[in-house]
């Protein structure tokens, strides 16, 4: 009597099955463990198929930290066999994250110039991965690479400049301050920081004003000091002297006698048009 085996054996129980469109997983968030496998045979006795999975391999790699893992079953009677695979893929929607160690005002107003904020530090949900280190090591270093154009795929800073139309020369202005990080998978995140840079403050006359020659005196007709111009200077930028006139009201002048006020004003003016003035 001779005696074949020509059927396979079958699976029992759950089937794993590829993930559908509904089932996304993302990158250190989501899990999935295969199971072991039950079969059965018409000839012999069933058993448990354990799953191995396919290595892990640039070929695995979506993009960045996104990837697909393949696991595979395999049962046999002896002369026949009966395989079984699944695809399951993870991917990275997550945005990087853009954020300082310490509290951050993202409007400020300065006087006269801005500060340059510090540069954020760069962290993703998926930058654990062991997949890649060199990639993940790149991206956390990028804060300390400004300038060097090898970092400005992970991470870069723009500044704009909202100048006003008036007074061109003036310190007023607004800087934007933008921190851009993107991942493999082009996922970018974003920081930022607004400074308003005002001149608020008058310019002020270098002269001590309080003292000879520019405070106010009575002198006799022979000891009217000179006009002296005075020294106009400001916190945040240029200063210029506009006005310095004089301006005399004698109601009695003549070869006898000569009484009268004599007004001298000076006028400084900053970049921003505030001003100044002393009057004597």
């Amino acid at each position: 009597v001779q005696v074949k085996d020509d059927f396979a054996p079958w699976w029992t129980g759950t089937i794993p099955a590829n993930q559908t469109d509904a089932e996304t997983l993302e990158c250190n968030v989501d899990t999935y463990t295969a199971p072991d496998m039950t079969y059965d045979d018409q000839c012999a006795p069933g058993g448990t198929a354990s799953p191995t999975e396919d290595p892990f391999n640039e070929g695995s790699v979506i993009c960045g930290f996104a990837y697909r893992r393949v696991w595979r079953w395999n049962a046999t009677d002896g002369c026949n066999d009966i395989d079984h695979m699944i695809v399951r893929e993870w991917q990275d929607t997550t945005l990087p994250v853009l954020e300082w160690d310490d509290d951050v005002v993202h409007d400020l107003d300065q006087e006269c110039t801005e500060t340059t904020p510090e540069w954020p530090e760069v962290r993703d949900t998926c930058s654990s991965s062991t997949a890649f280190e060199g990639y993940n090591l790149a991206r956390q270093n990028a804060a300390n690479c400004d300038g060097i154009s090898t970092c400005t795929e992970y991470f870069q800073r723009t500044a704009e400049y909202d100048s006003p139309d008036t007074h061109p020369q003036c310190v007023n202005r607004t800087v934007y301050f933008r921190w851009n990080a993107s991942d493999a998978c082009d996922n970018e995140g974003e920081a930022w920081v607004n400074i308003t840079v005002t001149d608020s403050e008058a310019p002020f006359f270098l002269n001590d004003t309080t003292a000879y020659p520019f405070n106010d005196m009575e002198v006799e007709c022979t000891g009217i000091p000179p006009f002296q111009n005075l020294t106009v200077d400001d916190t945040c930028g240029n200063a210029v002297l506009i006005v310095a006139r004089q301006d005399d009201d004698f109601p009695l002048n003549d070869e006898k006698c000569r009484i009268g006020t004599i007004t001298r004003t000076w006028v400084g003016e900053d970049d921003c048009g505030h001003t100044v003035t002393h009057v004597q």
